[in-house]
């Protein structure tokens, strides 16, 4: 697995200039803990609300499977940006094109996000779950 990179919180403009990536944005859970999250917009959009789709998985919003991992798996990375990590919806497909918001959290416990040890399909994951929809519900975007 590749490591994650350090908490750094910039704006970067992606390949094609239709999509912005925030990364490393803190989201609070109700006990005070922070969640790291990468939020991909729309440029077109930025300041209008858009559909948001959370990605929640162990294997880290940097993609820390690398591709090499999953090539005989049969997929045609010609159809996909350099974007598009591990499971995860392609950031330039789905915020160019279909105009979704992506927000892409290392759940407690995992890579830079607080909170101990994760805690896999435990209540406190679904506690986490509601406080980052509810987050999403107050962006602007």
């Amino acid at each position: 697995m590749t490591p994650a990179p350090e908490l750094k919180h910039e704006l970067i403009t992606l390949d094609g200039g239709k999509v912005v990536l925030e990364k490393d944005v803190p989201i609070v859970m109700r006990d005070g803990v922070k969640l790291y999250a990468d939020v991909y917009r729309p440029i077109s959009d930025v300041a209008a609300k858009t559909p948001a789709i959370v990605l929640f998985a162990p294997f880290g919003k940097h993609g820390a499977v690398p591709r090499e991992k999953f090539a005989n798996m049969g997929i045609d990375f010609s159809k996909l940006s350099k974007y598009a990590l591990w499971e995860l919806p392609d950031p330039l497909r789905w915020c160019a094109d279909f105009e979704y918001s992506l927000v892409s959290v290392d759940p407690r416990g995992t890579w830079w996000s607080e909170g101990g040890e994760a805690a896999y399909f435990s209540p406190q994951e679904g506690k986490d779950g509601y406080d980052i929809v509810e987050w999403i519900a107050q962006q602007e975007w």
